[in-house]
């Protein structure tokens, strides 16, 4: 079972109207649900982008999701895998990102959305004056790529960006057992992702493409609801920066190498919003109304590094590919105690 997906049917209006996000692309593959590939778990998968394997090895999750307007192609293989990549026992989803020519190309997207252009359903019920769902989104962004010197020397660049707001049914829950209802509080998540890819032919038989990726999120009510009051709650901040450098070697018509590495590197802090201990009075309604109670942060560093190398014979009992390749792994993690990993001041 093979499927493939290209970015260019994706963001075609009334092809394929999925979310800009890369799980959503293969996730429409046939075979998959949710990050699962024909019952196979979540950990199971394999992601890739511009050959270089993009996987944490903990939780199997992509690394980071490549920004949208960087994509060019997407290749999901949901069985049947191929020796070089490993023991994958769920789907092989493989990103090419977009580079830069000799001619200049680009565009301008600008999405945008607001409660106010939909109707409400809520008058005359126990509801009304409440808003559940999303309240605004604003989702700007542009790509553009070119020469710097013509047959030698390409770069692509990208932003996208995404500013939503949205309300939490019941959010916030009311400041006192019987007290009156408060006013729907919006939530905001917003997202920065430049991303940047450099290709540089030195010769007829080197090439060297280099690409990086910053992934800033930051949510102010993250655990929100209609049981916990306006503050008790956390603000997240998490930031994920993708580098990668490939060097291609071409020996003969019939023979070539890469050499690849990697660097990815991850912090997520998630901050009390006050310094109140959890408050929950079970014999009322359950409510939380003092604070979450303490704060959490986690970093995570890994260096990658992989080479391959790739022979064509023919005529010899048929035509045939040989390839032989090495991943090697480094996790250069820093220590995660108060004292040595302190998280920003909120």
């Amino acid at each position: 079972h093979e499927a493939i997906v290209v970015q260019r049917w994706v963001s075609d209006a009334g092809i394929l109207p999925l979310a800009r996000d890369l799980s959503s692309i293969f996730n429409s593959a046939p075979g998959m649900f949710a990050r699962t590939s024909h019952g196979s778990d979540a950990r199971s998968n394999n992601f890739i982008v511009d050959g270089v394997k993009m996987q944490d090895p903990v939780t199997g999750d992509p690394y980071q999701t490549v920004p949208w307007n960087a994509i060019d192609e997407v290749e999901i293989e949901t069985s049947n895998q191929k020796a070089e990549y490993g023991a994958v026992k769920g789907a092989l989803v493989n990103v090419i990102t977009k580079a830069g020519g000799n001619a200049f190309s680009g565009g301008v997207n600008v999405y945008f959305r607001d409660k106010s252009l939909q109707s409400t359903n809520t008058q005359g019920t126990p509801l009304e004056g409440q808003f559940v769902g999303f309240r605004r989104q604003f989702v700007p962004g542009f790509s553009l790529g070119g020469p710097i010197v013509k047959d030698k020397l390409w770069f692509f660049t990208s932003l996208d960006v995404d500013l939503s707001s949205s309300y939490i049914q019941g959010f916030p829950a009311p400041a006192t057992y019987g007290g009156p209802q408060p006013e729907s509080a919006p939530t905001a998540q917003n997202t920065y992702a430049p991303f940047a890819k450099m290709t540089w032919q030195l010769g007829q038989k080197d090439k060297i493409v280099a690409s990086a990726y910053y992934r800033l999120y930051n949510w102010d009510h993250r655990n929100a609801s209609r049981w916990t009051v306006l503050d008790a709650n956390s603000k997240e901040d998490s930031a994920v920066t993708i580098a990668n450098v490939q060097w291609t070697k071409t020996i003969s018509n019939s023979f070539f190498t890469n050499v690849k590495a990697a660097w990815y590197s991850l912090h997520q802090y998630i901050l009390a919003r006050n310094d109140l201990a959890p408050l929950v009075d079970e014999a009322t309604d359950n409510i939380n109304r003092g604070g979450a109670g303490s704060d959490w942060w986690y970093t995570r560093r890994r260096l990658q590094l992989a080479g391959d190398a790739t022979r064509f014979v023919d005529n010899w009992i048929g035509s045939h590919e040989f390839k032989l390749g090495f991943v090697s792994l480094f996790a250069v993690d820093p220590p995660a105690t108060p004292d040595d990993q302190a998280p920003p001041v909120a």
